[in-house]
């Protein structure tokens, strides 16, 4: 399935093949990432007063089952980020990777951000100091990041590996000449799809880095 939120507060699930199912409405005046663990469960990230916000688990009916944050109402405490660089992520054992938003910028190719990883039961398990903000994971562990123009692969211990994409002005697929790309998603086919491109909205690499083309 695919999950929608608007600024309305609404949450619309849609078919693979776009099909509208149904929509529930929130008190949420923005959302941010939407993720699905292993089990078809839903994660959100919303915010019902522009301030900071939560991560929600979702119910099959759309109800926010157990939340992730600051407050003492919250399931699990953990000091969000603020949300204009909010960015959280679930791996493929549905451990959850929260960015803290303050970065430095060490170069036009990379980003450097503390990284929080959280068990599903909301232990803390490890902290990686420096790392871009996690978007994917292939079938070895190796996590892939949002870099300043590219992709940052690293292995599952947080060392960095390689990276890949350039920074250039209306440049072919693999290019991203507006900050880090947007989103990274990882086919069953194992090619690496990399949204936000310049002249590509989908660029197509190998998991060694080769550009592939674009979509």
């Amino acid at each position: 399935f695919a999950y929608v939120g608007d600024s309305t507060g609404r949450l619309q699930k849609f078919s693979s093949d776009g099909n509208f199912i149904t929509e529930w409405d929130y008190v949420s005046s923005a959302w941010g990432n939407i993720e699905i663990n292993s089990k078809d469960e839903v994660y959100v990230a919303y915010t019902p007063t522009h301030q900071n916000y939560k991560i929600g688990k979702l119910s099959s009916n759309g109800e926010i089952i157990e939340t992730w944050g600051t407050q003492d109402s919250d399931d699990y405490k953990i000091d969000l980020p603020k949300k204009e660089d909010f960015n959280f992520f679930i791996d493929n054992s549905d451990n959850l990777y929260f960015s803290i938003s303050e970065y430095t910028k060490l170069s036009t190719t990379e980003y450097d951000v503390k990284v929080l990883k959280y068990s599903p039961n909301g232990k803390l398990l490890k902290t990686f100091e420096k790392m871009a903000h996690p978007s994917a994971q292939d079938v070895n562990g190796n996590l892939y990041g949002l870099g300043k123009c590219s992709v940052m692969k690293y292995n599952s211990s947080g060392d960095y590996i390689t990276r890949f994409g350039v920074c250039d002005y209306r440049g072919p697929p693999g290019t991203f000449s507006n900050g880090a790309p947007q989103d990274i998603v990882i086919g069953s086919d194992e090619i690496v799809y990399v949204t936000g491109g310049d002249m590509s909205s989908i660029s197509k690499f190998s998991q060694d880095g080769k550009i592939l083309g674009g979509i």
